[in-house]
Formats: C-alpha cells, sequence, structure tokens
C-alpha cells in the first residue's frame, strides 16, 4: 500500500483476515490482539510499526513477530507496544526520541523488550510511551518536548528520554496518554502533565502557546471520574451521569454543539456512556452497544459520508455482541501532533 495513493473510508469496513480481542489505533497504522495472543498489524510502516521486520506498508494485517501471549497493546504514531502474560513489556517501530524504552534511538522493526517488570498497563502518545507497574508506580519514557515525561523538564537535556523513569505517583489504576501529556487515575484524583495549551489539562496554568505541566498535578473538577481520554489539544472525562469535555473546539472535537474553546469541562448533549476514546480532533463514546462519535470528519472518522465535521455526537456503529470479534470502527485514533 503506498500512503500517497491511500483512499478514505467514510463508513465502517470489515478487516478481513484476522480475529481481535481488543484493538490499538496509531495515526497511520493498526494492531489488533488476536484470541491466541498473537499480535498482527496493518498500515504504514515507514519506521517498522507493524512488527514484521521489514519497513513496507500493508494493507493487509501481518504477524508481528517475537512476542506470543500477549494481553494488551498501545499504537502511538510511529510505534506500537505490547504487554505480556508475564508482564513483560514489548515495543517496536519509530524510535527517534527514545519511545521504545530500550535504551537506544534506533528503529525497530521487530518487538525490543523494554527494562521494566511486572507491568500492568501501557499506553503511547505521539512519541512518548508510559507504563504502569503492580505496585501503582508509573513509569515513562521517550520525547519530553511538551513535558509530558513528568519528570519537571521539558526538553533537557535532549529533549527525550530513551529508559523509563518513575513519576512521583503512587496507587495508579489507570493511565492515559495524547500527543504531548499524559494522565494517571488513582482512587481519589486524576493527575495529569504535559502539553497545556488550551486549557485542555485543567491543571496548573494554561491558555499560553508554550504553556505546559512539567509534574503530575491534580485535573480541576474533575470528581468521580472514572475515565480521561485526551486528544491534540483538548481532553475528555467520564463518570457514571455525563461526558464533559474542554481546550479547542474548531473542529466540534468537544461535542458541545459549538465552536468554541472551552475552558471548563463542558457536558457533551447529556451523554452517559461505557467507554471514551478521542484522536486527533474527534472523539467517540460506546454506549449499550452504539457507538457514537463527534468532532473533524474530514477523513471519514465520524463514519458519516455526509459531514465534514459534527459538533454533536453521531451514530457511527451498532456493534453486535462478540467475545473475539472487533471491527475497527470501534477504535479512535491516537494522537497526532
Amino acid at each position: 500500500m503506498e500512503m500517497g495513493a491511500r483512499a478514505h473510508r467514510p463508513t465502517p469496513a470489515r478487516v478481513e483476515g484476522v480475529r481481535a480481542r481488543r484493538i490499538a489505533a496509531g495515526v497511520w497504522h493498526v494492531c489488533a490482539l488476536k484470541p491466541d495472543g498473537g499480535v498482527a498489524c496493518w498500515g504504514h510502516n515507514g519506521w517498522g510499526q507493524l512488527g514484521d521486520g521489514t519497513r513496507d506498508d500493508r494493507s493487509t494485517p501481518v504477524e508481528v513477530l517475537g512476542v506470543q501471549d500477549v494481553v494488551s497493546i498501545a499504537a502511538g504514531l510511529g510505534h506500537s507496544c505490547a504487554r505480556t502474560a508475564d508482564r513483560e513489556l514489548f515495543c517496536w517501530g519509530q524510535n527517534e526520541h527514545g519511545q521504545l524504552g530500550d535504551g537506544s534511538v534506533e528503529d525497530r522493526t521487530t518487538p525490543t523488550r523494554v527494562d521494566l517488570d511486572e507491568v500492568v498497563s501501557v499506553v503511547a502518545g505521539r512519541a512518548h510511551t508510559c507504563a504502569l507497574r503492580a505496585d501503582g508506580s508509573v513509569w515513562c519514557w521517550g520525547e519530553n518536548l511538551d513535558g509530558q515525561l513528568g519528570d519537571g523538564t521539558r526538553s533537557e537535556p535532549a529533549g527525550y528520554r530513551p529508559t523509563p523513569a518513575r513519576l512521583p505517583i503512587d496507587g495508579a489504576l489507570e493511565l492515559a496518554a495524547g500527543p504531548g501529556a499524559s494522565c494517571a487515575r488513582t482512587a481519589r484524583e486524576i493527575l495529569c502533565w504535559g502539553r497545556n495549551d488550551s486549557m485542555q489539562l485543567a491543571a496548573g496554568g494554561g491558555g499560553r502557546a508554550d504553556a505546559a505541566v512539567l509534574h503530575p498535578t491534580p485535573t480541576r473538577d474533575a470528581e468521580g471520574a472514572v475515565q480521561i481520554a485526551l486528544g491534540s489539544r483538548f481532553s475528555c472525562i467520564r463518570d457514571e451521569a455525563s461526558v464533559r469535555c474542554r481546550g479547542l473546539n474548531h473542529r466540534g472535537q468537544l461535542g458541545d454543539g459549538s465552536r468554541r474553546l472551552r475552558r471548563r469541562w463542558t457536558p457533551v448533549d447529556a451523554l452517559i456512556a461505557d467507554d471514551l476514546a478521542a484522536g486527533v480532533e474527534h472523539a467517540c463514546v460506546l454506549r449499550a452497544g452504539e457507538v457514537l462519535c463527534w468532532g473533524d470528519n474530514r477523513a471519514g472518522q465520524l463514519a458519516d459520508p455526509t459531514l465534514r465535521f459534527a459538533p454533536t455526537p453521531t451514530p457511527a456503529l451498532r456493534l453486535t455482541p462478540s467475545t473475539e470479534t472487533v471491527t475497527p470502527a470501534a477504535a479512535t485514533p491516537a494522537a497526532a501532533p
């Protein structure tokens, strides 16, 4: 598949040749966790992010080499990661900023092991990665130009860190990552760090072009939230009674019916949801088996060919119950720069 010749699909299309338990979508590639614990990927492969030992783009799924017994996966702009049943972590693909965590800045076309044990969760941003260990500690590595590693620096000494570093967070339950930011949820609060130019983190200062939160900082007015999703310059949270978003809104990505930037959490159309995901400039929720999306639709990401963007939730897909097969429209691409 030549990337310059790719065609957009404005409605859901089935991916043939793979059955999946989970999927992870990067900007130009997708990976699927198969029922047998293997991983298959397809799409752009210029950095080796498909893990098949080549740099050839693939329009059909190819097997990731060298990993088995995988239980969760993550995908960034040009890299992918997989956690195994024995809590080991492997990453592959683009490594210009050390996002693979193997101590180098060399791209890898097959999985390389991250020197971190007891990993129970992994998330990937544009060019950084964060992992949650069984003891509740949070570790991040890779690009740090926006402070997304949470170590108090932004670009020193080289703008990246090629090995995992622990953050001052205890008792984390889950993680989230966007292009230039990261968050961790504990039993009491959500802590975020990284790019904050549109007040999207609801933490510390914000609103300036260069604004960033350099340390894990509690997100304001997010009490009771059970999930956070980070887009390019916006974020959304979900609790038991609502979905709320804040930040940049020029493509309707906040779902409140307007295109105005919001400096406070703003409800999305009285929406109650079961799951939440954010892409570059769009977001999706899962509600009672139905996928609803809003925001940018220039590449067909809302699965509605009649729209350029949607400032309120629009139905994208009705999912049929299944324990093995997941159709790709339920996924939301990882945020790009």
